[in-house]
């Protein structure tokens, strides 16, 4: 029997990677609803995406608040100017406002928080 061994940072960095990957699959599609319908229903889609990322991104690597707000914000910023060119698609400022927001919220109010909790569930093993 085969076993591989994978390190928590490593896991995590594989982690952020896929959900970047599919984060941009979703921002970048054609078509389709989630069915979810509400006023700004994909404004809080964005929030909760960058907010996500933001915790992955905490996760996977260590990162000043700053440097992870520039990188995520240039991330978000980047998906509305890749939309701006399809033709399905359109660029919204609105969306890179939701997405800095989900980054500021996660990295100012609720960081510390995650920190904490994954820092019990890991001295719990």
């Amino acid at each position: 029997m085969i076993r591989f061994e994978f390190s928590k940072p490593a896991v995590f960095k594989l982690t952020f990677l896929l959900a970047v990957i599919f984060a941009s699959f979703l921002f970048l599609k054609q078509g389709g609803h989630s069915g979810i319908s509400f006023q700004h229903a994909d404004k809080v889609g964005h929030f909760v995406i960058f907010f996500s990322l933001a915790l992955l991104l905490d996760l996977a690597f260590q990162f000043s608040v700053k440097q992870s707000l520039i990188i995520l914000s240039a991330y978000g910023v980047l998906i509305e100017f890749m939309q701006s060119f399809l033709p399905y698609r359109e660029a919204s400022l609105g969306d890179v406002i939701a997405d800095v927001f989900g980054v500021a919220v996660y990295l100012l109010l609720a960081r510390k928080y995650f920190q904490t909790l994954l820092n019990k569930l890991l001295n719990e093993q």
